[in-house]
């Protein structure tokens, strides 16, 4: 990726015109919304390796897992107040996700079925 930006054209470097840390921010923070990999490819590892069946905030730091592991989970709901979903496709999910931005509807029930991975497309009506 980084060549398609600030490689070579013509024997000539191409112009450098940002950094793609720069460039990996949103839209709205200054950069073209292009997901940084490295950031994807943790994001996809702490996910397989600790949420295969179930949403990080619904998670518990059990003994035995990684202290880094640990500390997010020690974080997560400072960190989840900040975030909100918009929905699009309606694949975040119902009960965990901040996607009516009162944070996750799980904290309100205890419903067993918040445990399930029902999205909020799964409640959609003909849109």
């Amino acid at each position: 990726m980084a060549d398609f930006f600030w490689g070579w054209r013509n024997e000539k470097k191409k112009y450098h015109w940002a950094s793609w840390k720069n460039l990996s921010f949103p839209y709205g923070e200054g950069g073209v919304g292009m997901k940084n990999l490295k950031d994807t490819l943790w994001g996809d590892f702490l996910r397989a390796k600790y949420c295969q069946r179930s949403n990080p905030i619904s998670k518990k730091w059990d003994t035995g897992e990684s202290l880094t592991w640990k500390h997010l989970m020690k974080n997560k709901h400072k960190a989840e107040k900040h975030i909100q979903w918009k929905l699009r496709s309606g694949n975040c999910s119902f009960w965990w996700d901040n996607w009516l931005g009162v944070g996750p509807l799980a904290q309100f029930s205890d419903d067993s079925q918040r445990f399930n991975n029902t999205t909020v497309a799964d409640f959609w009506h003909e849109g």
